[in-house]
């Protein structure tokens, strides 16, 4: 399913990249994850009756407050606040 990662390859390019090039590459992949984190958290939420920590940690936050920070800045809501929402809408 997955192929195997030339690390070597990876090293080179990494290698010949400059400090802003890796730095932006890193903000670029750190805002991906959060994005791919917070979208499978709100389908969590909404799906299912898990409390906020149970869910930081299925999207791997381990600290559930640092998530809920994350959560909010992403969706300018709580997942408190989104998961009351959901309910009122059933």
């Amino acid at each position: 399913m997955f192929k195997k990662i030339d690390t070597d390859f990876i090293e080179d390019i990494i290698d010949r990249m400059t400090v802003e090039q890796k730095v932006g590459g890193l903000f670029v992949i750190d805002k991906y994850v959060t994005k791919i984190r917070i979208e499978r958290a709100m389908v969590l939420l909404r799906e299912n009756n898990f409390r906020t920590y149970e869910v930081a940690e299925m999207v791997g936050y381990s600290n559930a407050q640092y998530f809920s920070v994350s959560f909010k800045k992403y969706t300018g809501t709580s997942p408190h606040q989104f998961k009351d929402t959901k309910n009122k809408e059933e």
